[in-house]
């Protein structure tokens, strides 16, 4: 049994004879059946998909959209619960839905976890942050295992409130908005310098 996913079961108010579909995501598909099951001891999760744990949130924000794309309407305004009038219309649409989350699955097949001392780790949580704001370092390349980082070499840097000089330069981690700064600053001192020298020439 897949421990994580999306899924989707029907369910009656009886109240109002209204028809809904619970929909919802899990790390641990046995677990979330038993805490349903201390209400209904026979529920069954009629709709399943395997998710990788790191894509399980995108995925069920997917499937809910789509559900609202199709016209479904939102159970007393729960995000996760929509009414229901056809049943076999409803299984058609949601077996359609969850073809696509595997090629959501397909299109982000992405492996971010990386071995470290310390144990399995996300690699997105060990990437090096930015010297200059709270972003971190732009990914140069597929990301990954092996993915590298934007670093500038820099003979100053900015520590503390300070300007720190070097004598040899020093790899500065940037993320894409530090780099797209310092490509501008560069852009526009060389602009400066041309229209400098093309002033120099009409001086002349």
């Amino acid at each position: 049994m897949s421990k994580s996913g999306i899924y989707a079961f029907p369910e009656i108010d009886y109240d109002t004879q209204t028809n809904f579909v619970v929909t919802g995501k899990t790390k641990d598909k046995k677990r979330r059946l038993g805490e349903y099951r201390t209400g209904n001891t026979n529920l069954e999760f009629r709709w399943w998909k395997s998710v990788r744990e790191d894509q399980i949130h995108k995925a069920e924000k997917a499937f809910q959209k789509q559900l609202v794309n199709l016209g479904y309407k939102r159970w007393k305004n729960n995000s996760e619960q929509f009414v229901f009038k056809d049943y076999k219309k409803l299984e058609k649409d949601i077996k359609s839905i969850l073809k696509g989350v595997i090629k959501l699955q397909k299109k982000n097949d992405i492996n971010y976890k990386i071995s470290t001392l310390e144990g399995e780790k996300d690699i997105r949580e060990t990437r090096p942050k930015c010297a200059f704001t709270t972003e971190r370092a732009q990914i140069i390349g597929k990301a990954g295992p092996n993915e590298q980082y934007r670093y500038v070499p820099l003979l100053a840097t900015f520590e503390k409130g300070k300007i720190k000089y070097h004598s040899k330069p020093v790899r500065t981690p940037f993320s894409v908005n530090a780099f797209n700064l310092l490509r501008t600053i560069r852009a526009s001192e060389k602009q400066k310098k041309k229209l400098e020298e093309q002033q120099g020439k009409l001086d002349v």
